[in-house]
């Protein structure tokens, strides 16, 4: 048996088979399936576009025990692409999941656990991983008119292959909202994080003196706006601060890495959407983002020496859906098209391209 069908035996088995005293509940499941295109996919100028088709499965099972609420889940999902690409992986995840429920003017306290798996084809099979995420969150509604959620979480990843590249990431988020009577929401995010990289190698191999460590303090604040019954806006705004600096050297023939994440690249960042409910029930979204990424003391592959790095990046996007759902169940359809432009001081990673996608999901 592959590790595909063991890990969905497994799943099956989780969220069918509850302890003795447990109610049961439903099984729900939802499938996808989408294709198109996609220029640059990992960033670097000179790659090759490629087409694209992605699978996902997801199943949940509720229980209840007394005034507790316990959910078990599992997400499966592949992707294709060009075989000259060979970007081709799968994932695997199972969680548990437990939510208290209470009044709305209480705190709802909740917590989860995932284990999940990712195995890539070809040259990329070096960063294959299996990664633990825990979270422990509350949210509550001091009044009507507000709503305050936080959560801590932390996850443990680890590369067999690369073990300079696993890494524990402790963080926390704190978020609160505004609702007005008009259809207006202004609300706020901050969020504090770092990454740790645990094994004896890592100092050895990025050249530092103790722990290689980053730790990154971002916020947003973010706007709704309901003009109208079928017409909506969307905008927000966030900065990204480095507290540490990220401490590795990326070597001549390496562009890209899992390392290149949110704790590499400090910045700012804009986005802006309309939504409109068509006549015929089409919900179209149109929009675009602006984003700059500075990568601090990094040094790319560039040349002989390698150079630092600063990218510039905007995102221009319209996206189509039709729901055909009775009591969350039935056909979602999508499409989605976008063009991306990043400028760079590096000529690498210089491009402009286009993607495009379609597909639809099944809920039952």
């Amino acid at each position: 048996m592959n590790r595909s069908l063991a890990a969905l035996v497994c799943a099956v088995t989780l969220v069918s088979a509850f302890p003795p005293g447990v109610s049961r509940g439903e099984l729900r499941g939802r499938v996808e399936l989408d294709g198109g295109h996609i220029d640059h996919p990992l960033g670097i100028a000179s790659e090759l576009s490629t087409p694209d088709l992605n699978a996902r499965l997801g199943l949940d099972g509720a229980a209840r025990t007394g005034t507790h609420r316990w959910k078990f889940t599992y997400e499966g999902s592949a992707f294709r692409f060009d075989p000259d690409v060979g970007l081709d992986f799968q994932r695997h995840a199972v969680g548990l999941e437990w939510i208290r429920p209470v009044p709305a003017d209480a705190i709802q306290w909740s917590a989860g656990a995932q284990l999940s798996m990712r195995d890539n084809q070809d040259f990329y099979a070096v960063y294959d991983q299996k990664e633990v995420y825990a979270y422990l969150a509350l949210k509550t509604y001091p009044s009507t008119s507000l709503m305050l959620r936080g959560y801590v979480g932390a996850r443990a990843r680890r590369y067999a292959d690369l073990p300079e590249e696993s890494y524990y990431e402790p963080h926390a988020v704190l978020v609160a909202k505004r609702f007005w009577e008009n259809r207006t929401t202004l609300g706020a995010t901050i969020r504090l994080g770092g990454k740790w990289f645990y094994d004896d190698v890592a100092p050895r191999v990025w050249g530092t003196s103790g722990t290689p460590s980053a730790a990154q303090l971002s916020g947003s604040l973010d706007f709704a706006k309901g003009l109208a019954e079928r017409v909506g806006v969307r905008a927000s705004v966030g900065r990204r601060v480095e507290l540490s600096s990220f401490p590795y050297y990326v070597e001549a023939d390496v562009y890209d890495s899992p390392l290149l994440d949110r704790y590499a690249r400090a910045g700012t960042s804009a986005h802006a959407s309309i939504k409109v409910l068509s006549p015929v029930q089409v919900w179209v979204e149109a929009g675009g983002a602006w984003r700059d990424d500075d990568y601090g003391d990094i040094v790319f592959a560039d040349g002989a020496t390698g150079s630092v790095r600063e990218d510039t990046v905007v995102d221009a996007f319209l996206s189509l859906q039709r729901r055909f759902l009775t009591d969350g169940r039935g056909a979602i359809l999508n499409a989605m098209i976008s063009w991306r432009e990043q400028d760079s001081t590096l000529a690498t990673y210089t491009w402009d391209g286009w993607m495009a996608s379609g597909g639809i999901e099944w809920r039952w």
